[in-house]
């Protein structure tokens, strides 16, 4: 009887658990390589979020940089702006896509030499103190998306 419980608890908690866990990743992840002189980076690519409930990422963090957060690129009167898009709502079992003149990380003050074919580290802190570390490729300046062109 006792015994029966105890695997009854455990499988409780292994599902309640399973189902609980929200991982925040960040797919087919690219930045373009900055040319000499530039400190500033946009990184793109398919925020998901496979956890049953929506994590809101509060703040951005990469080392070597003075600053992260999200910018929204927007037409307005024929001209593109950016602007803050504060904290970032990854829905439930969903995801966000960053991409050129849309929503995009943006990093400034960046001061580490990287290269074509490298990989970046952004932090992502949650409202919730949740930390995730997502990685994006290096790409060449002209590329469109993720490969090389």
């Amino acid at each position: 009887m006792v015994r029966g419980i105890q695997i009854g608890l455990l499988l409780l908690l292994v599902s309640g658990s399973a189902s609980a866990i929200a991982e925040l990743a960040l797919e087919n992840g690219w930045v373009r390589m900055p040319p000499d002189g530039v400190s500033t980076l946009a990184i793109y690519g398919e925020l998901t979020n496979s956890g049953d409930s929506p994590l809101t990422v509060a703040t951005w963090s990469l080392d070597n940089a003075g600053m992260v957060m999200v910018h929204r690129s927007e037409l307005n009167g024929g001209r593109m702006q950016m602007r803050s898009a504060g904290p970032l709502t990854v829905p439930a079992r969903g995801k966000l896509v960053l991409q050129p003149q849309g929503l995009h990380i943006m990093v400034m003050k960046f001061n580490a030499e990287i290269g074509i074919g490298d990989e970046i580290v952004i932090k992502a802190m949650t409202e919730s103190s949740e930390s995730f570390s997502l990685t994006a490729a290096v790409v060449p300046i002209n590329a469109i998306g993720p490969t090389l062109p």
